[in-house]
């Protein structure tokens, strides 16, 4: 669950999670749920150099790819 790994969430997935309108419904996560998609992308945009626009796909792509690069393990969020 979720909630129970919230500390092994990186914020980029928090953004792409909300992309996808799949936000937790955790109490520390509401201003996940108030921000807009708009402001997600920028914020995806600036963490990561890149700009997919509002696909989805293409961010979680990337988020794997980072992960591996960082040396994350695969479970990470």
């Amino acid at each position: 669950m979720l909630l129970e790994r919230t500390m092994q969430v990186f914020p980029q997935k928090l953004f792409i999670l909300r992309l996808k309108g799949r936000v937790p419904g955790h109490p520390r996560l509401r201003w996940l749920k108030e921000m807009s998609v708009e402001d997600c992308i920028e914020k995806l945009r600036k963490l990561s150099g890149r700009d997919f626009g509002d696909d989805v796909a293409k961010w979680e792509q990337w988020w794997c790819e980072e992960k591996k690069r960082l040396g994350l393990p695969s479970d990470y969020l």
